[in-house]
Order: C-alpha cells, then sequence, then structure tokens
C-alpha cells in the first residue's frame, strides 16, 4: 500500500472528509475487525486501522 496515510489518531469522519476534500466521490471508511498493535514513541498501543476508498470524478463522456 505505497498511498497509505499514516496518523497517530484519526475518525472515521475525518477521513471521510480528507478524501472528500481531495475531490474523491463516493467515499466509504471502514474499519478493521481486529484492533492492530504498535509502538508510537516507544510506547506499546493497540490502535483501530480504518480503510478508506473512494473514486475521482469523470468529467469525460466514456466512449463506449
Amino acid at each position: 500500500m505505497s498511498a497509505s496515510i499514516v496518523v497517530p489518531n484519526f475518525t472515521v469522519e475525518g477521513v471521510r472528509k480528507f478524501f472528500t476534500e481531495a475531490g474523491f466521490v463516493d467515499v466509504d471508511v471502514v474499519t478493521n475487525k481486529e484492533k492492530s498493535y504498535m509502538e508510537f514513541g516507544g510506547k506499546k498501543v493497540y490502535r483501530t486501522i480504518l480503510f478508506a476508498k473512494g473514486r475521482r470524478p469523470v468529467d469525460e463522456k466514456s466512449e463506449l
């Protein structure tokens, strides 16, 4: 996942807003069912991973 965004704290609505402001439409954000164990600054914490998907709007007419 070369296009991942890693931050210590994000909400579902915050992620949806981020992608919408970036120009994506039909944005969907879901949480990973299992929490992931990570270390931040030497502190061991469990984090909920968010997955987002969306699409760029197509302004041109399809040739098909």
